[in-house]
């Protein structure tokens, strides 16, 4: 029996829910159907929106003793008399109705109503005969068109009236301009350059003869001088300077750096000359005496360093009320670092040169080749007027491409040579010059900071301060074995676990056309 009332409940459940279902949506088709004769039908206003009045016959010509007989007319609202587009003048004759309307109330019986007539079928008279067509009229995609016709001319007059913050060229402060159409845009930026490496790795290469304690010189003391350099970049900006695309170049002059060891007791060399013979058995002695004992030793170095890079830019224009503006890029770079070491011992005191068989030179130049995309973002922050303070930084993912070239020489061109014939041991393989490269995973960073200065609204000028740093690069210091007849396990494996950092001062002018 629990079970009986429990199925019943659960019946007049569903019915009562099915039932308040079908009302709502009896409800909402009732106010899509209004909402629709609304908005697509405006002659409908007039019959939906009047005040009450005396009750209408359907349609043509009824006598005033019809509304108090036993046929009676339905109780409809009497309404005054509308014409429209699409409603014929109304001519029909009036009747005195003095009945009930809808909502039960009297109606005064003295006024006569025009009748209002049925609307009739486009194109017909009121006896549905054929008639010819006057005005078009407007159906709904006519309507959408007139829309999206006003909403473009509206669009338009905004556009030409609100002057947008607009950014002309590179890194310029913004200034006021109407120009609503996309137009791609040229800039061009030259700067100076003056940067300086850090110190490298110190490598002992000469000490006091007879005093191995008293080491004289190092790789470190050949370090370079700050030199000076160039670069240029040439962007287009487009997409209504959205977007734009610039290839940059920058490059250092050759940088060169030096040191001496000279000694009054003489100096000698650090590296040990074990094997090494000459390639040409019929010169007399050997490589080692040119690096014992001698008058002076040197060290020369040399550094090569270019860049180029291709960037697609997001620049993002600040509006009002955001002072900072934060542009983000992508790109692909190219950097190459060529280093050359050469280290020199002569057993004359007359200049390098003057005696080249009595000088003997070992000679390593490695080149770095990094190619690989970057990712980097360029903020600015206007700190006045016509000054504007921006940083950018860059980070990218590189292959390394890392050639060494390794030589043994006398001065006048006598190569050295591994022994062939040993007094312990087995020949080593090889022989003079070493070639050798190989692929390394390095990291580029980066980082600039500038003030620029606009001049006007084309050109302006800039100074700011760059640091570069490159990880797993490989460096003429790390390459000398101190076993110089070490070919296969020392000299061919190329040691890139070095880094470089580069930094200096820039200053140039940018220029937009």
């Amino acid at each position: 029996m629990e079970r009986y009332h429990n199925r019943t409940n659960v019946g007049f459940a569903g019915k009562l829910l099915a039932a308040g279902l079908a009302w709502l949506a009896f409800w909402s088709g009732a106010q899509c159907l209004a909402q629709y004769g609304l908005t697509a039908s405006p002659d409908l206003l007039p019959l939906l929106a009047a005040p009450e009045s005396a009750p209408i016959a359907p349609t043509g010509t009824v006598s005033g003793s019809s509304a108090t007989g036993s046929t009676r007319a339905p109780n409809l609202l009497r309404l005054p008399p509308v014409e429209s587009d699409i409603s014929p003048p109304i001519h029909s004759e009036s009747s005195n109705f003095g009945g009930l309307s809808v909502a039960g109330l009297s109606q005064p019986s003295n006024p006569t109503m025009p009748l209002v007539p049925l609307p009739t079928v486009e194109g017909t008279n009121a006896n549905g005969q054929q008639e010819p067509s006057g005005k078009p009229e407007p159906s709904a995609g006519t309507l959408i068109d007139q829309m999206l016709r006003e909403e473009q001319a509206a669009c338009n007059k905004d556009r030409q009236t609100i002057h947008a913050r607009h950014v002309l060229g590179h890194r310029r402060w913004l200034i006021e301009e109407c120009d609503p159409r996309p137009r791609g845009e040229w800039y061009f930026e030259g700067a100076g350059l003056i940067m300086g490496r850090n110190d490298p790795n110190q490598v002992w290469f000469s000490y006091q003869s007879n005093n191995n304690a008293n080491e004289i010189m190092s790789s470190e003391q050949a370090r370079t001088s700050w030199q000076g350099g160039w670069l240029g970049t040439v962007g287009h900006s487009f997409a209504c300077d959205n977007w734009r695309l610039e290839g940059t170049y920058w490059g250092l002059a050759v940088m060169k750096g030096d040191a001496t060891a000279i000694h009054p007791d003489f100096v000698s060399s650090t590296l040990n000359f074990t094997d090494v013979v000459y390639a040409d058995p019929t010169i007399p002695g050997l490589p080692v005496d040119l690096f014992t004992g001698a008058y002076e030793q040197a060290l020369w170095r040399s550094n090569e360093i270019h860049n180029a890079e291709i960037n697609l830019v997001r620049h993002r224009i600040p509006w009002e009320g955001y002072r900072v503006g934060i542009d983000w890029l992508v790109g692909v770079r190219y950097f190459r670092f060529d280093e050359r070491l050469t280290y020199g011992s002569k057993r004359h005191p007359d200049p390098w040169g003057s005696a080249p068989e009595l000088e003997g030179y070992l000679s390593d130049r490695v080149e770095n080749n990094l190619v690989g995309v970057q990712l980097g973002f360029d903020v600015r922050w206007p700190i006045s007027d016509c000054l504007v303070l921006s940083c950018r930084p860059k980070v990218g993912l590189y292959n390394n491409h890392i050639h060494n070239r390794f030589d043994a020489y006398r001065g006048d061109g006598e190569l050295f040579a591994p022994n062939p014939d040993p007094l312990v041991g087995t020949p080593v393989p090889g022989r003079y010059p070493v070639v050798s490269s190989d692929d390394r995973f390095s990291v580029l960073t980066e980082i600039e900071a500038r003030l620029t200065w606009q001049i006007n609204p084309r050109w302006s000028a800039f100074v700011g301060y760059r640091l570069v740093a490159v990880s797993e690069i490989a460096l003429a210091d790390e390459q000398y074995p101190f076993y110089v007849v070490d070919i296969v396990d020392a000299i061919q494996h190329i040691d890139s676990n070095g880094d470089l950092l580069l930094h200096g001062g820039v200053a140039g002018v940018s220029f937009d056309f």
